[in-house]
């Protein structure tokens, strides 16, 4: 046994690893940060693009309007600092790992590998799936909603809020089917586990569709069906690997 001393040498030890680490991860996430700054205005040309796909007219249209004299700094700050957190998970992602390492059981490990290496996978299908699918749809239901009600003039921070979540949300469905076909290629879940669960997890999908995405149907059922989709892929490969 250890005694009083070496506990307590080893619980700073352990601290001063934790420290390190995140300061690591802020390094990272920092310079992603500044990286994402000093491309702000191409990353924002092609949130304009997005309501342009949107909207079915001749020329340009600008929708995306300032309130206020520091809401473009406000905004590009927040586009950066979110972008850069999603964009560096592989790598501050793999700092975290190499603290946790030690304390996690071999299965656990693959797991975090897999989640780890496949998020940035995610993020980059999320964003394509939600520029070429969800956003144009969304975007249109929601103009041609909100034009019976009356005139659309977006603020661009409402509409960036609306955009990282669609993205948020996009990403967390491509994740979620990605650890659950690696868990069943470990063999954790079976096919008749999956089907047993299948109503439920037909509404945890659409719960999650609803919590994950801006509050309107169209948008929701976007996000929970391909997890429902996903789910019946895993049930195929259950099948397949019996």
């Amino acid at each position: 046994m250890m005694s009083e001393s070496e506990e307590l040498e080893s619980i700073w030890d352990h601290l001063s690893a934790m420290r390190k680490t995140v300061i690591q991860m802020g390094i990272i996430v920092g310079l992603g940060f500044l990286t994402l700054l000093f491309l702000h205005q191409q990353v924002f040309q092609l949130i304009h693009l997005s309501i342009e796909k949107m909207v079915q007219q001749e020329g340009s249209v600008k929708m995306l309007v300032l309130f206020g004299p520091l809401e473009g700094v406000a905004v590009v700050f927040k586009v950066s600092f979110w972008l850069a957190i999603m964009l560096t998970t592989p790598l501050w992602g793999w700092v975290l790992f190499r603290f946790l390492a030690p304390g996690l059981r071999p299965i656990e490990r693959s797991l975090y590998l897999f989640f780890l290496f496949g998020s940035l996978f995610a993020v980059l299908g999320a964003l394509l799936v939600a520029w070429n699918f969800t956003l144009p749809l969304s975007n249109q239901y929601l103009y041609q909603f909100n034009s019976g009600i009356g005139n659309n003039l977006w603020g661009i921070n409402q509409y960036l809020d609306y955009f990282l979540l669609l993205i948020l949300g996009h990403s967390v469905a491509i994740e979620a089917i990605f650890i659950l076909l690696f868990l069943v290629h470990k063999g954790v879940f079976s096919a008749d586990w999956l089907k047993g669960k299948r109503r439920m997890m037909m509404v945890l999908a659409f719960i999650i569709g609803a919590i994950l995405t801006p509050p309107d149907v169209l948008s929701q059922a976007l996000l929970a069906l391909p997890l429902i989709a996903g789910y019946e892929i895993a049930i195929l490969y259950a099948k397949l690997r019996t």
